[in-house]
């Protein structure tokens, strides 16, 4: 049971990082910390300005559904 709820915390957190980057490519940016975009560059080691890691972030997120 902890397995599967923490793999859908988990599909939730990649889901709302890939909202939060769309949201920072239309200019809405936070104050303090880390952007989304450094984040799931960091995390994910993708390369590219923010419109390119939000492109291939939403392929890796489609293909892993896909594996499901």
């Amino acid at each position: 049971m902890s397995v599967i709820l923490s793999n859908k915390v988990f599909q939730f957190r990649e889901q709302m990082l890939l909202s939060a980057l769309k949201l920072e490519i239309q200019g809405l940016r936070k104050s303090k910390g880390p952007s989304v975009y450094s984040i799931i560059k960091r995390e994910y080691k993708l390369l590219g300005n923010r419109q390119s890691v939000y492109d291939q972030f939403k392929a890796l997120l489609e293909s892993r559904e896909e594996a499901i």
